[in-house]
C-alpha cells in the first residue's frame, strides 16, 4: 500500500533558489547604502569639528591683535586662558582673561588622534599653519582641501 503524500505547506528546490536570489539582491542593493552612511557620518562630524576650530581661531586672532596662537604652543594657547602677547596660563591666572577657546583638541574622526603639526598629509592627524590661521585635517591629502 501506497502512503499518501504528507499535507501541508513544503518547499520545492527551485523556491529556495528563488527566494535566496532575491533576499541576496536585495542585500547588495542595501549594503552599499550603510557603508555610505558610516561614510557620510565622519565627512559631517570632521566638517563640524573644522568650523568649530576655525571660528573660535578667527576669535582668537581677533583678540591677539590679529595674530594667530604660534604652532610650538597652539595647544596650549586655545586649551588655557592667554593674555594679549598670546602667553598661556591655567584658568583664572590673574592678567589672563582672553580664552581658552577650545576645551580640549578635537579628535580627528578619521585617524581618531589629536597631533598637530603644520607636515605632509599623514604626519599628523590636524594641520595648522600659524602665518595664516589654517587648521585642516592631516589624516590624507584629499581631507586637507576641505
Amino acid at each position: 500500500m501506497l502512503k499518501d503524500k504528507p499535507t501541508g505547506w513544503s518547499l520545492a528546490v527551485v523556491e529556495v533558489v528563488i527566494m535566496l536570489t532575491v533576499v541576496g539582491v536585495m542585500a547588495a542593493m542595501v549594503v552599499p547604502q550603510f557603508i555610505q552612511a558610516g561614510q557620510d557620518c565622519r565627512q559631517n562630524a570632521l566638517l563640524g569639528v573644522l568650523g568649530r576650530v576655525r571660528s573660535q581661531l578667527y576669535l582668537y586672532q581677533l583678540q591677539h591683535e590679529g595674530k594667530y596662537p604660534e604652532s610650538s604652543k597652539f595647544v596650549q594657547q586655545v586649551t588655557e586662558c592667554t593674555n594679549l602677547t598670546g602667553s598661556a596660563a591655567s584658568i583664572e591666572t590673574s592678567g589672563y582673561k582672553l580664552g581658552p577657546y577650545l576645551k580640549h583638541l578635537p579628535v580627528n574622526p578619521y585617524s581618531n588622534g589629536r597631533s598637530v603639526s603644520n607636515g605632509p598629509p599623514g604626519s599628523s592627524d590636524w594641520f595648522y599653519d600659524p602665518l595664516i590661521g589654517r587648521f585642516a585635517a592631516n589624516d590624507r591629502a584629499a581631507h586637507r582641501r576641505w
